[in-house]
């Protein structure tokens, strides 16, 4: 058999850089893999942190013992505090024109729901399902919210300027405080319609993470 050692040498280096090639390829995969399977274990990470923080944070406003429970902020008391003071400082002109040009002043609890909603909007660690029902609910307070505020203080204020009320100041919190509850009950955002809705982004936090339960 004729043996032609040039051809032998070109074979086996075509075998060589052929294997070298192979082994190139397979690493570059291994690797890919690797940095792909770290990439998607760490946006896991970040995404369960978030969820849970959001849940937490949302739920707060229910909890019993929070600082933050419901029933422990009275924002109506605040604002028509702040209305009260302003008015007592031009009490003469304001009743003397029979009107009053100030605005009605932002609750603190308005201005932590459009900050929730502007934190959330655009999280690139809340899965989509669960930022749209947050952020929908988030804007329906806040705009609900501002119409009863608005609607029932705004008269307040009109009344003041026409003379009434002056002699229960320290008390008229109480029956505005009322009023502005029907208000968001009848838009469907009262304090027990919310809890649900909050409940209802809870749950589906949970449907969300279900489908990666490695059980079911």
């Amino acid at each position: 058999m004729y043996f032609d050692l040039d051809t032998s040498v070109k074979t086996a280096q075509i075998i060589f850089y052929g294997g070298g090639l192979l082994v190139g390829v397979l690493t570059y995969i291994r690797a890919r893999s690797t940095i792909l399977n770290t990439v998607n274990t760490e946006y896991h990470k970040k995404v369960i942190e978030r969820v849970a923080t959001m849940s937490e944070e949302l739920y707060r406003e229910f909890d019993f013992f929070s600082d933050e429970a419901w029933h422990k902020c009275d924002d109506v008391e605040e604002v028509v505090k702040q209305i009260n003071e302003g008015l007592i400082k031009h009490k003469e002109a304001v009743l003397a024109r029979s009107e009053f040009w100030g605005a009605v002043p932002a609750s603190p609890k308005l201005l932590h729901l459009l900050n929730l909603s502007k934190k959330y909007k655009s999280d690139p660690f809340l899965p989509a399902p669960i930022r749209d029902k947050l952020v929908a609910l988030l804007k329906k307070r806040s705009d609900e919210m501002i119409n009863a505020y608005m609607d029932v203080l705004w008269t307040y204020q009109s009344e003041l300027a026409q003379g009434k009320h002056w002699d229960t100041l320290d008390t008229n919190h109480y029956w505005l405080h009322d009023q502005i509850n029907d208000r968001l009950r009848t838009a469907g955002v009262g304090i027990s319609q919310v809890e649900d809705a909050v409940h209802d982004v809870r749950l589906e936090i949970q449907r969300y993470f279900q489908k990666f339960n490695p059980v079911e």
